[in-house]
């Protein structure tokens, strides 16, 4: 809808947008941009009326800003919400240290690989050698701690069950056991391979993150495959044995 403003000598275009994600604000905003500009007038502001999604601003920023290897987790009060949600390092650490089954290797193994990934995003970004989401590999690794953990539980409920009625179920929860620490070990595999391209690619000073990237990867493969290999024995399946076994041997 177009209207005069004629107090400010200006027309103004208004619309609703009810699907920022299909319509962005900056493909709108250009869109005007260019049509006013086919008759030589320019664009002196906009307005935003009611409330808008975070999100909605953060697309018009990666557009207009053009920032390389841009993410929502670069934002500084997104990380700060995740922190809070999360219970940050420190909760982990008291629940990783506490005399119960979990959190346990596995699910260190996880937050290992997770760090090593968000060193390398931190390295990558200011570098200037973007590329590689390492930020994809450290929400799916952090994400792994808890996927592990409840992992385990399932195993522990599972032979709670009366014996004449849990075999399948233990069986079934066995593989769960075992698919998670492969899929982190493999995860973190790929990622400690990026990150020795890296490792020759960064400026020197930023060698000890690399080193420390590189060191957190290779523990979160070797503590994810220890975590694997205890669950195996248990396991009646041949065919899922073997090609766990298999997926492992990738590894090395």
């Amino acid at each position: 809808m177009g209207v005069p403003l004629g107090s400010r000598n200006l027309v103004q275009v208004s619309m609703n947008l009810t699907d920022f994600e299909q319509t962005p604000l900056h493909r709108v905003f250009e869109a005007v941009r260019v049509e006013a500009g086919r008759y030589g007038v320019p664009i002196v502001g906009s307005e935003i009326v009611g409330l808008i999604p975070k999100k909605a601003l953060e697309m018009a920023a990666e557009f207009f800003l053009r920032c390389e290897n841009f993410h929502p987790d670069l934002v500084l009060e997104n990380r700060l919400a995740e922190a809070t949600t999360t219970g940050g390092i420190e909760e982990f650490l008291l629940a990783l240290a506490a005399p119960l089954p979990t959190p346990g290797g596995g699910s260190a193994a996880a937050a290992a690989g997770a760090m090593a990934a968000a060193l390398g995003a931190k390295i990558a970004t200011l570098s200037a050698r973007p590329g590689y989401d390492y930020e994809a590999d450290r929400r799916y690794l952090a994400s792994a701690i808890e996927r592990d953990s409840a992992a385990y539980l399932a195993v522990v409920a599972a032979y709670k069950i009366p014996k004449l009625e849990r075999a399948p179920l233990v069986e079934e929860a066995l593989h769960g056991a075992a698919t998670v620490p492969l899929e982190v070990a493999e995860r973190a595999f790929h990622l400690a391979a990026q990150l020795d391209i890296l490792r020759h690619a960064a400026p020197a000073k930023f060698a000890s993150d690399v080193e420390s990237a590189c060191a957190l990867a290779a523990a979160a493969i070797a503590g994810a495959e220890a975590t694997v290999r205890i669950n195996l024995p248990a396991i009646h399946d041949q065919a899922f044995r073997e090609e766990i076994e298999a997926r492992l041997r990738a590894l090395q």
